[in-house]
C-alpha cells in the first residue's frame, strides 16, 4: 500500500483568519529569503507567518538605513553605503520610502 502525504499539520500554527489548525503549503522565495506558507482546510485560505512582510530586503538591512539617516546621513550616502556594507543595491527612493513608512508606524 502506497500512501503520499503531501502536506503535514503544524501543530503550533494556527490560521490568523479563523483559528483552524495549518497546513504547509509550500514555500514563497524572494530574493534574500524563503518562507513557509500555510493553507487553512477550514477556510481554504493561503497565508504565511513572516516579520519581513511586504519588504523585498531583508529586516536589518532597513533597520540600518534608519539608523544612519536618523544620525543625518544623506539617502543617497545610505544607499550607497547599503551597498558596501550590506552588498544590497538600493536606490535613494527606496531609502527614502522606509523612512516615511517609519513614520507612519
Amino acid at each position: 500500500m502506497n500512501l503520499k502525504i503531501t502536506h503535514s499539520i503544524v501543530q503550533s500554527q494556527q490560521c490568523i483568519f479563523c483559528g483552524a489548525r495549518a497546513i504547509k503549503h509550500g514555500f514563497r522565495k524572494n530574493v534574500f529569503n524563503t518562507v513557509q506558507k500555510y493553507q487553512c482546510p477550514k477556510c481554504k485560505k493561503i497565508f504565511s507567518i513572516d516579520r519581513n512582510k511586504r519588504y523585498r530586503y531583508p529586516y536589518q538591512v532597513r533597520e540600518f538605513a534608519l539608523k544612519l539617516h536618523k544620525e543625518g546621513v544623506s539617502l543617497r550616502k545610505i544607499a550607497e553605503t547599503l551597498g558596501h556594507k550590506s552588498r544590497v543595491n538600493v536606490s535613494h527612493i527606496t531609502v527614502k520610502n522606509w523612512i516615511k513608512n517609519d513614520k507612519k508606524n
